[in-house]
């Protein structure tokens, strides 16, 4: 990739211009059928203004990423820091997740894509980023379980690692159902929905 150049803020505004549109185009046409030339014209500038940020399609998809992912983490991490009890923490953690999948609704179609498909299609540095950011998401969770054990508010019997995957697993559901499936189930609210099932669980004893 090219050495990170300075910018003024109109190349700065120019390139989150670029940016946003290649987002949307991705979005709309999936990864493999948008080209330079689609963000070149959606951008309506010339292609020498496109290779003067990136050399690639592979680098612009790559910048999307890693910027939206750190946006998540960074999200995450100022939650886990927050001196509260560990439930409290876990419904902001989840709203906020289901907060961003909303505002990054096309993101996250082309992220589960991006885990979903032949992975060799796939840049390295894009594969790398997208395990990176896995990574770092499970071990906030692991850390978010842990406390609560040692706080007596989740389970001692409970596997952190496991419950950590099974989370991610509900999460990368809903991507699924959102791209393969073509719903409209994210909203913000599913956080606090997800929280209450762990916390109190759906069966309603009888009155028996």
């Amino acid at each position: 990739m090219k050495t990170a150049k300075k910018l003024t803020a109109k190349g700065q505004s120019r390139k989150k211009e670029f940016l946003e549109k290649a987002l949307d185009l991705f979005g709309e046409k999936g990864y493999h059928a948008t080209t330079i030339d689609d963000i070149v014209r959606a951008g309506a500038t010339g292609k020498g203004t496109f290779y003067w940020y990136w050399q690639s399609k592979d680098e612009i998809f790559l910048e999307l990423l890693s910027n939206k992912f750190e946006s998540y983490i960074s999200a995450l991490e100022n939650i886990q820091q927050m001196k509260l009890p560990t439930a409290d923490k876990l419904i902001m953690l989840f709203t906020e997740i289901g907060n961003m999948l909303v505002k990054y609704r096309k993101l996250c179609k082309l992220i589960y894509l991006l885990i979903s498909t032949n992975a060799d299609e796939f840049n390295s540095d894009v594969l790398k980023v997208t395990n990176d950011y896995y990574s770092r998401f499970r071990k906030i969770l692991v850390q978010f379980i842990q406390d609560g054990q040692k706080e007596g508010s989740i389970s001692r019997d409970v596997d952190a690692q496991h419950l950590a995957t099974i989370l991610i697993s509900i999460v990368d559901g809903l991507l699924l159902q959102e791209k393969v499936m073509n719903t409209n189930y994210l909203h913000p609210k599913m956080g606090e929905s997800l929280i209450r099932v762990l916390r109190s669980g759906i069966m309603v004893k009888s009155a028996g």
